[in-house]
């Protein structure tokens, strides 16, 4: 069934009957497919391939979608640094306890995902970690869901943004804009449906910023009284990070962007190339940001200090 097969790849493995209905499929195709395994039913109207992952399998299995974070993730933007599968229920889905969802999700052993996704943040798409999803219950219906299992980016910002602390939040705004799932004027008119203590996120935000460990850093410094200019392209060195107070430049080193030999080079050399320039530079990992920001920020303070008396 090569044409089912195809359709389901287009639906990201996992589609409710209806939507296959409409697609064309009929009953005695659907059959078909499920006495030979090309398909087989995930729960009542439900229908999924062996491709499915566990994450998606995790979340119908509750009787949700992949939601929140987890879907900015699907989509390839910034997904805060937990790593709990997080899944959107409906306003009138009734509120499972905490032994039924173990019990649903108990047979459900982590299989991996086929890697599917519109876009990245720079690392594959990995399983989310197995134990008790965290649910949300929408207060909204899904307008513009395009695919059954998945909440829109739209969607999953909104969640995101009441689910999430101010950085990651904002770290989430960046990204979607960043890796054009939203617009600017699509992600204000989510931010201003939300609560009004959210609505100041507006005034942060940093499309410019590549990855939310860079937007996290660059909100710090901005807090810490610095001003700071991201993403700075400078004459015989190249595009950096961002410039503080114009005189240090700065790179947010991803481990996921910077693991092979290649990546490695072309940062020592742009390093190298700074110094040519006499133009101080700061490099961080998501350690150094995550778990030891005072050290980290008593460095940038003094690298800083140390330019600005020098100019």
């Amino acid at each position: 069934m090569p044409q089912l097969i195809d359709l389901m790849n287009s639906l990201g493995q996992v589609a409710r009957g209806s939507t296959l209905a409409r697609l064309g499929v009929t009953r005695g195709a659907l059959s078909r497919a499920l006495a030979d395994s090309t398909l087989f039913r995930v729960r009542r109207g439900w229908f999924a391939t062996g491709l499915a992952d566990s994450d998606q399998l995790r979340a119908l299995a509750l009787g949700g979608r992949v939601g929140c974070v987890s879907a900015l993730h699907r989509w390839g933007a910034w997904a805060g640094k937990g790593n709990r599968l997080h899944v959107q229920l409906a306003p009138n889905a009734s509120r499972l306890s905490r032994e039924r969802a173990s019990a649903l999700l108990g047979s459900l052993a982590p299989v991996p995902a086929p890697g599917a996704r519109a876009r990245s943040e720079g690392d594959p798409l990995q399983i989310r970690a197995p134990g008790m999803p965290v649910l949300h219950w929408s207060e909204r219906g899904s307008a513009g869901r395009e695919l059954d299992w998945l909440e829109p980016p739209q969607n999953a910002l909104a969640q995101a943004l009441r689910c999430q602390d101010a950085e990651h939040a904002l770290a989430c705004i960046d990204s979607v804009i960043h890796h054009h799932l939203l617009t600017p004027a699509s992600v204000r008119s989510v931010v201003l449906a939300l609560p009004r203590h959210l609505h100041p996120l507006l005034d942060e935000i940093t499309p410019a910023a590549e990855s939310g460990w860079e937007t996290i850093f660059i909100r710090r410094v901005r807090a810490g009284g610095y001003r700071v200019r991201p993403q700075v392209v400078i004459p015989g060195l190249g595009r950096i990070d961002g410039i503080i107070e114009e005189c240090v430049g700065f790179e947010v080193n991803g481990i996921a962007f910077h693991s092979g030999p290649a990546q490695v080079l072309r940062d020592t050399s742009r390093i190298l190339a700074a110094q040519r320039w006499d133009l101080p530079m700061i490099s961080v990992n998501p350690d150094h940001i995550d778990g030891d920001w005072p050290g980290t920020w008593d460095a940038i303070v003094r690298v800083v200090e140390s330019a600005r008396a020098r100019s």
